[in-house]
């Protein structure tokens, strides 16, 4: 998605460009958890590898692909189709029910970032929502920091007073078919969310000595 619902405060306001991989708000540039994360140190992907990142996106944009009824599996790669079946059996077996559409542009005014959010619902019929994020590759310490960043993008731009009530969550898929289920602790959240807080300051503390918003890698 590259605009907001209409429900939305931002609507309009809000926007992504998918190349060069850009968010603005009200026309200005603003950066993405990501590179709020580096700019904090929080972030190190310089050992990423270049089939590692690939791998992510297609496996996402497979993965929205399937959620809204668009995906020709006969055109999956080998290699990704696995990580889809992974996301499969975790919808089945979890019950997953999806609230917003998939990769939902969310930001906030307040702290000036914006992010795109892979699933918002619910699973095991519990009436919380879940801020969940998936992954392709394994667990990561910032990860519980990310998820609190979209926690509170996701707050703010649907008119919530707080992230009270969201549950946040990696889902781990892997190369097998299976896929690792993680909750960020809820006893948590207040110090991954001012730790987030206090990342996104270092970003644009950095910007006023004349570091700009980026497009992410």
């Amino acid at each position: 998605m590259s605009a907001l619902p209409d429900r939305i405060p931002f609507s309009g306001r809000l926007t992504f460009e998918e190349e060069p991989h850009l968010y603005t708000l009200d026309g200005e540039v603003i950066p993405g958890i990501t590179s709020i994360l580096k700019a904090a140190r929080l972030l190190d992907d310089s050992f990423y590898s270049v089939e590692a990142r690939e791998r992510g996106v297609a496996v996402h944009l497979a993965i929205q692909y399937l959620i809204e009824g668009d995906l020709q599996r006969d055109s999956l790669a080998p290699l990704i189709l696995p990580y889809v079946e992974a996301w499969e059996r975790f919808a089945i077996e979890m019950h997953w029910q999806p609230v917003e559409a998939p990769e939902l542009l969310v930001g906030s005014e307040v702290l000036r970032f914006a992010t795109r959010i892979d699933g918002i619902g619910r699973v095991n019929g519990s009436p919380l929502l879940v801020v969940n994020n998936w992954k392709s590759g394994g667990p990561e310490p910032w990860h519980a920091v990310q998820s609190a960043g979209e926690a509170v993008a996701y707050a703010e731009t649907t008119g919530r007073a707080t992230t009270y009530g969201l549950r946040r969550a990696a889902l781990y898929l892997r190369n097998d078919g299976t896929y690792r289920w993680h909750e960020h602790e809820t006893k948590c959240a207040g110090r991954d969310v001012d730790d987030f807080r206090a990342a996104a300051r270092v970003y644009h503390c950095q910007e006023r000595f004349g570091r700009r918003a980026r497009k992410e890698t």
